[in-house]
């Protein structure tokens, strides 16, 4: 083997290891399990037990799934990301924070369907400071001081449909979804 074609072959090899790190990171599509373990690879055989840690290792734009029912905490949505548990009950609950708190890019697009979100006093089920769509469909919210908190501070829509947003607030304040945009762009919502 000549010295040329080692190192073509080192330079392939080193080229390829970042790329193949990076594959296993980021994954298109994830799962979360009851059973699971965050420090899994959050594929269907290794399942995270939580959506942090199945967030963590999603790409942009890509799906979590909920393998079973479970309680797989709350969490902090910074990009796109679509979390669809239709088919069980996967439950999030809120001890007097935020359940779920979005805060992705205005072009971004954020879907949360199958959901059953309970968070306590002082608190939202679902708080958005930014994001370009958000869409909450088969999701119920409840027993907080508002369901969902829509305050983007961009033009951003918020789609709700065939979900069960109750029990939150008090005679009062607080409300079931209450929409307040704090930039100029306003909000777009239909539910």
């Amino acid at each position: 083997m000549s010295i040329q074609t080692t190192t073509l072959a080192f330079l392939a090899f080193a080229v390829a290891m970042p790329l193949a790190t990076g594959a296993n990171a980021q994954q298109t599509r994830t799962f979360v399990s009851a059973a699971g373990n965050d420090a899994n690879a959050c594929n269907r055989a290794a399942p995270c037990l939580t959506f942090a840690g199945a967030f963590a290792k999603t790409n942009a734009g890509g799906e979590i799934n909920c393998l079973n029912v479970g309680s797989y905490g709350g969490l902090t949505i910074t990009r796109s990301v679509a979390i669809v548990c239709d088919n069980v009950v996967a439950t999030l609950l809120g001890t007097g924070t935020d359940v779920i708190t979005v805060n992705a890019g205005a072009n971004d697009r954020v879907t949360l369907s199958g959901l059953d979100i309970k968070t306590g006093a002082s608190a939202a089920g679902i708080n958005v400071s930014q994001v370009g769509v958000l869409r909450v469909s088969n999701t119920r919210v409840r027993n907080g001081t508002n369901g969902i908190i829509f305050g983007p501070t961009n033009g951003a829509s918020l789609f709700i449909s065939d979900s069960d947003i109750s029990h939150n607030g008090n005679i009062s304040f607080g409300s079931g979804v209450a929409v307040a945009p704090s930039g100029a762009g306003g909000a777009n919502v239909h539910i």
